[in-house]
Order: C-alpha cells, then structure tokens, then sequence
C-alpha cells in the first residue's frame, strides 16, 4: 500500500514503522535525560540538549557515512540560534 500510494519503495527505505518507533524512544530518551540533567545542574538542561544534538548528529553521520564537521557545526549552530532567539524573545516580553 505504501509503495503505491506514496511511491515509497520499502526495498530502499526504512519502514516507515521502523523509523516511528526509533523517533518515539529517542523522544522519550531525550525527554529522561534532559529532566535528569534539570533536577541536578542549574545550567544541565541546555547543556544537556546541546550535547544531545552533538550525538545525535554524530551518530547520524556515522549511520549515513557523511562528513561529521559540517553536519555537527551546522546542527550545534542551529539550535544555539534557536536558543539564542528565544532567550532575547523572552527579555523583550519581560
């Protein structure tokens, strides 16, 4: 059904199944440890989701066999921007 209706060819692709349920445990492993991290370090939980995009990025590089420079610069560099406009989104509604 998936290779008709979306041209999804399950021979070259992940299932679709497989990949849900990998994004749903590392939600939830992420969620543990960036909570774990907020009830010891006053500071841990940004520390935390940033060292969890620095893996998460790693890994996936070395899944893929992409460069891993680029791709952590730019995954690191993205969140810090995201970050970084929350936080002074956040001082002007103040």
């Amino acid at each position: 059904m998936l290779e008709e209706e979306m041209g999804i060819s399950l021979k070259v692709h992940e299932s679709p199944f497989k990949q849900a349920l990998a994004a749903a445990l590392g939600a939830f492993l992420t969620g543990f440890i960036c909570l774990l991290a907020l009830l010891y370090f006053s500071k841990g939980f940004q520390l935390t989701g940033f060292s969890i995009i620095f893996l998460s990025t790693l890994l996936t590089t070395i899944y893929e066999k992409t460069r891993k420079i680029p791709a952590i610069v730019w995954s690191v560099g993205l969140a810090l921007l995201g970050y970084g406009f929350i936080y002074y989104l956040l001082q002007a509604l103040k």
